[in-house]
């Protein structure tokens, strides 16, 4: 096998080791929940709305964009949904999300 291949499988065996699904996921809602349990304490905010939004807030929807232009690229899209019809709800932070209602194809 060429050195070019070989170097390309050892990558992403190095990715899959690094990166436990169950484990990850679990401690990405955690911190959701942490980032979401501030604002719903009531306590005041250190800095206006706009400012976390236009920071980590879009860089995290930036970096669902792309992993959703990954998954085409790979032939495993992931199915448009119109979220005004979706059951989206202020503290609703958890794996555990309702079905998809108005799916686009």
């Amino acid at each position: 096998m060429d050195t070019s291949r070989q170097m390309l499988r050892h990558t992403l065996a190095t990715l899959a080791y690094r990166l436990p699904w169950p484990e990850e996921t679990a401690r990405f809602f955690a911190s959701l929940r942490t980032f979401e349990d501030y604002p719903a304490s009531g306590f005041p905010l250190r800095k206006s709305v706009e400012k976390p939004s236009q920071g980590p807030i879009v860089g995290a929807l930036t970096r669902v964009g792309q992993l959703a232009l990954l998954r085409c690229m790979a032939a495993t899209p992931i199915h448009g949904e119109n979220y005004l019809g979706a059951e989206i709800a202020a503290g609703h932070i958890s794996q555990d999300q309702p079905p998809s209602r108005a799916e686009f194809d």
